[in-house]
C-alpha cells in the first residue's frame, strides 16, 4: 500500500474515533441527535458532491446508479448510526466501540463463507477468535471492579462493631441486626445488609451495561459489514465517485430520518441542538471526512486491506475514552482493543 494511502486511512481512523467520542458526549434524545447530524451533514455534503459532478463532466455523464446505489447505503448507515447511539446511551464507549468495529470484519467473513462460498484459511479463523477474545477482555473490567468492591464491602472496617455471629458476652447470642437498646451492641447487621444490597445492585447494573454494550456493538458491527461491502461495490464495480456518492447517501439519510420524526421528537429538536452544538458539529464534519477518505482509498486498494487498517481507530477510541470519560480499567481495555486489531489484521492476511 502506498504511503499516501496508508496515511489517508490512518487519518480516517483518528477522525472516526474522535467523532465517536463526540457522539458519546451527546445529551438528550438519541434519535433527534442522529436526525440533526444527518440533516446538517446532507446540507454540507450536497454542494461538495455537486461540485465534484460538475468538475468531472456534469450530470449527463452519470448513470442511474448514482441515485439508487446510495439509497442502499443510506438505509445501512441509518441503522448503523441508531444502533451505535443506542449503545453509547446504555454502555461505556470502550465496550461498544471495540465490539462494533471488531465484529464488522468477522461478520464480513461469515457472509463470504455462507453466501459467496469462500473458504478462509486458518489465519482468518484464528483472527475471528482473537477478535472475540479481545471483545471479552475489553468488556470484563467493569464486572471485575464491582466484584472487588463487593468483597471489600463484606469485610468490616476497624471501627465497626461486632459482626454477624460474633458473641457479645458470655452466653450471649450473636448480634444479627438486633434492634439496639440500653447497653446493647451496635446494630451492624442492617448497615452491612444495605451495603451488600447496594453492591449487588451496582454489580447487576454493570453486568447489564456490559451485555447491552456487546449486544448493541454487535448490531452496529452487522451494519458496518453491510455498508462496507456495499460501498466497496459502489465505488469499484459501479464506478461511483466517493464525494458525489456519499453526498447523495447523506441526502437519503436525512430523508429517512425525517420520516421517523414524530410530534414528540419535533418538540425536542431545538433543545437537543442547543444542548449538543459541539458534538453535532464534530459529527457533521468529521464523520463524512473520515468515510470519504476510506472510500477514496478503496478505489485503488483492496477492501481486505483498507477495512482492517481503519480499525486501528479502536485503540485510539479506547485510549481517548479513558482520558476524557475516565472509564474504568484502561490498561485491560487497551489490551483488549489491541487484541481486536490483531485479530482484524489476521483476517486480512
Amino acid at each position: 500500500m502506498p504511503a499516501s494511502t496508508l496515511l489517508m486511512v490512518l487519518l480516517a481512523a483518528v477522525l472516526r474515533a474522535t467523532w465517536n467520542l463526540a457522539a458519546k458526549a451527546k445529551r438528550g434524545d438519541s434519535y433527534v441527535f442522529v436526525w440533526w447530524y444527518a440533516v446538517l451533514g446532507g446540507v454540507v455534503m450536497l454542494p461538495l458532491g455537486a461540485l465534484e459532478v460538475v468538475r468531472s463532466g456534469g450530470f449527463d455523464r452519470y448513470d442511474p446508479a448514482l441515485w439508487w446505489a446510495p439509497a442502499v447505503s443510506a438505509a445501512l448507515h441509518m441503522g448503523y448510526n441508531l444502533a451505535l447511539q443506542t449503545g453509547y446511551e446504555r454502555a461505556p464507549l470502550s465496550t461498544v466501540y471495540p465490539t462494533a468495529r471488531g465484529t464488522g470484519p468477522v461478520i464480513t467473513m461469515l457472509v463470504a463463507i455462507l453466501v459467496l462460498g469462500e473458504r478462509p484459511g486458518w489465519l482468518a479463523a484464528g483472527g475471528a477468535l482473537l477478535i472475540v477474545g479481545g471483545i471479552v477482555l475489553a468488556a470484563v473490567p467493569p464486572l471485575r471492579r464491582v466484584g472487588a468492591a463487593s468483597r471489600a464491602a463484606a469485610v468490616p472496617g476497624p471501627s465497626s462493631g461486632p459482626g454477624v455471629g460474633v458473641a457479645t458476652g458470655p452466653g450471649s447470642a450473636p448480634n444479627v441486626g438486633a434492634a439496639p437498646g440500653p447497653g446493647s451492641a451496635p446494630n451492624v447487621g442492617a448497615p452491612r445488609a444495605r451495603r451488600g444490597a447496594e453492591v449487588r445492585g451496582h454489580r447487576g447494573a454493570a453486568r447489564r451495561a456490559t451485555l447491552a454494550g456487546v449486544g448493541w456493538g454487535s448490531a452496529t458491527g452487522l451494519f458496518i459489514a453491510g455498508y462496507t461491502l456495499w460501498d466497496d461495490h459502489a465505488v469499484t464495480a459501479l464506478g461511483q465517485l466517493p464525494l458525489s456518492y456519499f453526498a447523495v447517501c447523506s441526502l437519503y439519510q436525512a430523508v429517512l430520518m425525517t420520516a421517523g420524526m414524530n410530534r414528540r421528537r419535533w418538540a425536542l429538536a431545538g433543545t437537543t441542538l442547543r444542548r449538543n452544538l459541539w458534538p453535532t458539529a464534530a459529527v457533521v464534519v468529521l464523520s463524512p471526512a473520515a468515510y470519504i477518505l476510506v472510500l477514496t482509498a478503496m478505489q485503488t486498494q483492496p477492501v481486505s486491506l483498507v477495512a482492517p487498517l481503519r480499525e486501528t481507530s479502536i485503540v485510539v477510541g479506547t485510549l481517548l475514552a479513558w482520558l476524557l470519560f475516565k472509564e474504568a480499567a484502561p490498561v485491560q481495555r487497551l489490551l483488549g482493543a489491541t487484541v481486536v486489531v490483531g485479530g482484524v489484521a489476521l483476517i486480512a492476511a
